[in-house]
């Protein structure tokens, strides 16, 4: 048989090589990164065995990915509580069927990344720790720093990077649609975060958006805060069958949802970032302790523009392109119409509109 024959029959064998099955290995290899060791992982096999490890109390060692690693096939254990590095090095993973990370800790990293999901794509079931078995997305709860992740799956139910940040989460992008048409749509969902408690900055959603949720984050609470995000999403309406009952006629009606471009609810700061129509649907939150009623909680939207209007103090200002496409717009935004130094976060872009000055980087 021709050398080149061969060649291609060992290629082709191992392209369709049987899906893992669920064991583990300890990598072959140790690196060190800025002086700390890092295991090398190279297959999903490689990832289980660090999963255990760090389920085994090893909670601080670090590792960095050689290869895309594709998960299918086997049963993946989540990491419970991590508060290592997990350096994705610009590589794929794929098709684990559960969640990846239920807790990231204060020092725990998750960066430079790419996540592809078959089936159903990412979804959680409300967060639970208790069904987690259940859920399938990245991080539960994020005390730490997840960076430049980038989410190439649906996003079914819940959000493509976390379902809660209390921690940083910055220069992550969602390139799935986020919710469906029809199904659960009176649960959350978002681009990037249903809960955000910490800092979400730099960060875009270009997925098409159904019903109940936003681009960016469900909702933004009272120490949450927003910066330099985009919403390039389309805001879809979503329809619930049979969701509420007539008593007039006896019949049953379809409750129809739709999204906004960065949050639901905001409670926090949304501050220098793009919208398309609609930014948020709540600004003013009620407020309860203990089931008693303490007042209204109002958040602050600032320095951001739509297509049809802008925000400076927190007030809705309406515009037209014209207007927004004018060099003076950019300062605008920069300055909150001269009451305030200039932030230099605004230039004009190629369009003609505001863009991010440093763009390049989201």
């Amino acid at each position: 048989m021709p050398l080149f024959v061969l060649i291609l029959f060992f290629f082709v064998a191992n392209l369709f090589a049987a899906a893992w099955t669920g064991s583990t290995s300890e990598p072959e290899n140790m690196k060190k990164i800025d002086g700390k060791p890092f295991y090398v992982i190279t297959n999903a096999d490689e990832l289980a065995w660090f999963a255990a490890q760090v389920n085994d109390g090893r909670t601080e060692i670090n590792a960095i990915l050689a290869n895309d690693i594709d998960a299918e096939g086997g049963d993946w254990v989540s990491i419970e509580s991590f508060n290592g590095i997990i350096d994705g090095n610009n590589q794929t993973i794929k098709n684990y069927n559960r969640l990846f990370i239920n807790k990231l800790n204060s020092n725990g990293v998750v960066k430079n990344m790419k996540i592809e999901l078959s089936g159903q794509g990412v979804y959680f079931v409300e967060g639970n720790i208790s069904t987690l078995a259940s859920s399938k997305g990245l991080v539960n709860q994020n005390y730490g720093s997840i960076i430049h992740v980038t989410n190439f799956a649906n996003v079914y139910v819940g959000a493509a990077i976390a379902f809660e940040n209390y921690g940083t989460i910055s220069n992550c992008l969602n390139n799935g649609v986020v919710g469906t048409a029809d199904a659960f749509q009176e649960t959350s969902k978002a681009g990037i975060v249903i809960i955000n408690h910490g800092v979400i900055e730099n960060c875009v959603n270009n997925g098409d958006i159904y019903g109940w949720g936003g681009g960016i984050v469900s909702s933004n609470k009272n120490q949450g805060v927003i910066r330099y995000c985009k919403n390039s999403g389309d805001l879809l309406k979503s329809v619930r069958k049979r969701c509420g009952y007539n008593k007039i006629d006896g019949g049953y009606y379809d409750c129809s949802y739709f999204p906004n471009d960065l949050a639901r609810n905001n409670e926090g700061l949304i501050i220098n970032s793009i919208y398309k129509t609609s930014i948020v649907e709540y600004n003013e939150v009620e407020v309860y302790d203990n089931g008693v009623y303490v007042g209204v909680n109002k958040g602050l939207i600032r320095n951001s523009f739509g297509n049809t209007s802008y925000y400076l103090n927190n007030t809705e200002i309406s515009s037209t392109a014209e207007n927004m496409q004018r060099d003076q717009f950019a300062w605008i935004l920069n300055t909150s119409n001269g009451t305030e130094e200039n932030s230099g976060v605004w230039t004009r872009g190629t369009d003609g509109y505001p863009t991010f000055a440093n763009e390049d980087s989201l």
